[in-house]
């Protein structure tokens, strides 16, 4: 899954969680949906490491919100946690999105099942994603639910223009970052 898809998916729980009364930090939620591939996707072009890799292990996003509660206790300061478990459910959400990968839960679950990590059988090319017609109507799904769930949360115009232009840079971005370091080359 890629960004409107893995951000639309998300936006709709936390939207749900949210009318069902759980306290969450949206924003930070829904950015962090894509943590785990903005954490882990420079590692691999970078180091050859596992495209997924620390961002997605729960034992990263558990440290994460441990980390929250013992600043937000030492500090008297409960936004703390809530910013932290914010940031872990979002990730979490993400994680959750991504297990159409069964190799996925030895990552995931690491170190219960052993020390060492699922190596890819050569470098796994992203982009090879796009052609895959599943990853394209999950895109336009995720995409449509972004748009629904602004609309049910009132956001004005402007709200709907920045997010387009958030997308739009992600994907100039990863484009391009993708293009220095691996090169384009879908066959």
């Amino acid at each position: 899954m890629y960004l409107q898809g893995h951000i639309g998916v998300s936006a709709l729980i936390l939207h749900f969680l949210e009318k069902k009364g759980i306290k969450i930090i949206f924003p930070v939620a829904l950015f962090s949906s894509m943590l785990p591939d903005f954490i882990d996707k420079p590692l691999e072009f970078l180091f050859l490491l596992p495209g997924r890799f620390v961002g997605h292990m729960i034992l990263t996003w558990l440290i994460v919100v441990m980390l929250g509660k013992g600043i937000a206790t030492r500090m008297n300061r409960p936004d703390v946690f809530i910013y932290s478990y914010s940031l872990a459910l979002g990730a979490m959400l993400h994680i959750i999105e991504d297990f159409r990968d069964p190799i996925l839960l030895r990552t995931v679950f690491w170190p219960l099942f052993g020390w060492s990590l699922p190596s890819q059988n050569g470098r796994f090319d992203f982009l090879l994603g796009l052609k895959d017609p599943y990853y394209a109507v999950l895109e336009g799904i995720g995409l449509a639910l972004v748009f629904l769930v602004g609309i049910d949360r009132g956001w004005e115009k402007e709200e709907f223009i920045k997010l387009g232009g958030i997308l739009v840079a992600y994907w100039i971005l990863y484009l391009s970052f993708y293009a220095i370091f691996i090169g384009i080359q879908i066959n």
